[in-house]
């Protein structure tokens, strides 16, 4: 246990430099230079956790064992879960989403395939890894109901939640993510979900930019 608490923290630990590191380049203007860094900072951080997992003999995601069927129901109790979430949103003060803005801001100055890279494959599988992957098995594998909260709190935080309109707006997406790997037992379904949602998003968000 002692063991998986230690990876668990060296996870979350890698994730907080990628942020920083995220943050850091966020604050110029975005072009191709500080697209292709952004996009190999956050490969690079996902190839370290990858790297740790298997130094430790840990596992937290099997993509060879996922069913075709199962993930076509994921994504589909995922959208419908999305839908009831979305109609609490509208009740919800309309505010600046400063997340999308940075990503649009990304999107700006990055390449179709570098910004689709970083959206939907890279960064939903890191944020997998570390607030569902991470809590519901290596810090509180005995208390799901507790790690899908709390990994969807830091989720929210993670994602700019500081006004209550954020916080909701993230934190319900983060149940969402953490009821599906929990309930297929495993992050490849909350993942295949979460890069479904993004991948909706970034055509929007890239046709808006485009």
């Amino acid at each position: 246990m002692a063991k998986r608490r230690f990876v668990g923290l060296s996870i979350i630990a890698l994730y907080i430099l990628g942020l920083e590191m995220f943050g850091n380049m966020a604050f110029h203007s975005f072009g191709f230079r500080e697209d292709v860094a952004i996009l190999f900072a956050s490969s690079a951080v996902v190839f370290c956790i990858v790297a740790l997992l298997k130094a430790t003999h840990l596992e937290l995601f099997n993509f060879r064992k996922v069913k075709i069927k199962n993930m076509l129901l994921a994504i589909g109790m995922g959208y419908a879960l999305t839908i009831v979430a979305n109609l609490i949103m509208q009740l919800l003060p309309k505010v600046v989403m400063r997340n999308q803005a940075s990503v649009e801001q990304l999107l700006q100055g990055s390449t179709l395939l570098n910004g689709a890279m970083i959206v939907i494959v890279v960064v939903p599988f890191l944020e997998e890894i570390v607030f569902r992957g991470v809590f519901l098995n290596l810090l509180l594998p005995k208390h799901p109901v507790i790690a899908i909260v709390l990994s969807s709190v830091l989720f929210a935080f993670a994602h700019s939640g500081t006004t209550f309109t954020e916080f909701v707006t993230y934190f319900l997406p983060g149940m969402i993510l953490g009821f599906l790997a929990y309930y297929f037992k495993g992050i490849e379904y909350s993942y295949g979900y979460h890069a479904f949602t993004n991948a909706l998003g970034f055509v929007v968000i890239a046709g808006l930019v485009g």
